[in-house]
C-alpha cells in the first residue's frame, strides 16, 4: 500500500491486500482489520462514506491501531475535500485528529508522519494548518526514512516557492540509489512542472532507453514537446506509441493522450485533425472535462456533441 501527496490531495494506491489476521487477535482487533480493509477498498473506489463509516467501526472497535486511525484520516481527509461547505471545516479537523493520534501511537511511523505533515501544511490556519509544525514533521520523517524525508522537505519548500531547494531534495533522493527510476522519474517530472522542459527531457529519454517497455516515460516525453512547444511531430509520435499499449489503473487514459494530441495540432495548425483528436478523446471518455473545453474553444464556444 501507498499514500501518494498532489496538490495537498492524498491519493489513496493499492499494491496488495492486507495479511491475513493474526489467530492471536481478539475478536474485537480481528474485527476492526476487517473494517480497516473495507475502509481502504471503499477508498480506493472512492466511496468515500462507506470509508468513513468501515474507518469508524475499525477505530471504535481497536482504536490503538495506529493503521486504524491512519486510515479514518484518509478516509475524513477525502471526505473535507467532496464535503460542502459547511462540513469540511469538521471533517478537516477530524482528519487532522486522526493523524495526530496515529502518529502518537505509532512514533517510528514515517508514513504516520507524512500524512500528517502533509495536513499541515496544505490546510488553512483556521483547520490546523501549520507551516512550522509541517517542518517540524518533516524534519522526523528524515530520521526514519531517507527518501521520505527529502520528499517531505521538497514539499516543504515548494508550499515556501523555493524551488531550488527543492530541486536539492530530489536530486539527493537519485543520489541515494541512482540506479532507482522511481526516483528519477520524480525528479523529472519535478522539472516538467518548473518547466525545467530540458532537463526532464533528457532524463524521460535516459529512463525511456533504460525501460522501452515503461510507457508512462513517452506519455512524458510527449507531454513535454507539447508544453515545450519543441519538436511537436515527435511529441505526436511519442503519445501515439503510447496509445499502442493499455495504461495501466494509475496511468495517464487514452483519452488523455487523444487530447493532447488534438493540443498539438493546434499548435500545428491543424485545426480539423485537433478536432479529431477532441472527439477520439470524448467517445473514450464523454466526461473529459478538458477535451470538452478545448473541443468548445476551438469551435468558437459551441457546446461539443
Amino acid at each position: 500500500m501507498q499514500v501518494r501527496v498532489l496538490g495537498g490531495i492524498v491519493l489513496v494506491l493499492f499494491s496488495a491486500a492486507l495479511a491475513a489476521s493474526d489467530p492471536g487477535q481478539t475478536n474485537d482487533a480481528a474485527e476492526a482489520m476487517k473494517n480497516l480493509k473495507l475502509c481502504q477498498e471503499s477508498l480506493g473506489k472512492d466511496d468515500v462514506d462507506a470509508a468513513v463509516e468501515y474507518g469508524e467501526k475499525a477505530v471504535k472497535l481497536d482504536g490503538g491501531n495506529w493503521e486504524c486511525q491512519l486510515w479514518l484520516g484518509h478516509a475524513y481527509g477525502r471526505k473535507a475535500q467532496k464535503a460542502s461547505v459547511f462540513s469540511k471545516l469538521s471533517n478537516a479537523k477530524k482528519c487532522k485528529a486522526a493523524y495526530e493520534k496515529a502518529v502518537e501511537l505509532k512514533a517510528d511511523s514515517a508514513e504516520a508522519r507524512q500524512a500528517l505533515m502533509g495536513y499541515l501544511l496544505q490546510a488553512p490556519g483556521i483547520a490546523g494548518g501549520d507551516k512550522n509544525k509541517a517542518r517540524e514533521q518533516a524534519t522526523e520523517i528524515l530520521k526514519l526514512d531517507a527518501v521520505r524525508g527529502h520528499l517531505a522537505f521538497a514539499q516543504v519548500y515548494l508550499s515556501e516557492n523555493d524551488a531550488a531547494k527543492a530541486e536539492q531534495e530530489y536530486i539527493a533522493i537519485t543520489e541515494l540509489d541512482p540506479n532507482n527510476q522511481a526516483h528519477r522519474n520524480n525528479l523529472g517530472l519535478f522539472y516538467v512542472n518548473q518547466g525545467k522542459y530540458d532537463q526532464a527531457r533528457n532524463i524521460f529519454l535516459t529512463l525511456n532507453e533504460a525501460a522501452p517497455q515503461e510507457t508512462a516515460y513517452v506519455y512524458q516525453l510527449g507531454k513535454i514537446a507539447l508544453l515545450s512547444g519543441k519538436d511537436l511531430d515527435k511529441g505526436l509520435e511519442y503519445f501515439q506509441e503510447y496509445l499502442k499499449v493499455e495504461p495501466k489503473p494509475d496511468y495517464p487514459t487514452w483519452a488523455d493522450a487523444h487530447w493532447r494530441m488534438g493540443l498539438i495540432q493546434e499548435k500545428l495548425g491543424s485545426k480539423d485533425k485537433a478536432v479529431a483528436e477532441y472527439q477520439k478523446a470524448l467517445e473514450l471518455n464523454p466526461q473529459h472535462k478538458f477535451a470538452k473545453e478545448s473541443l468548445s474553444k476551438i469551435r468558437g464556444g459551441d457546446v461539443p456533441l
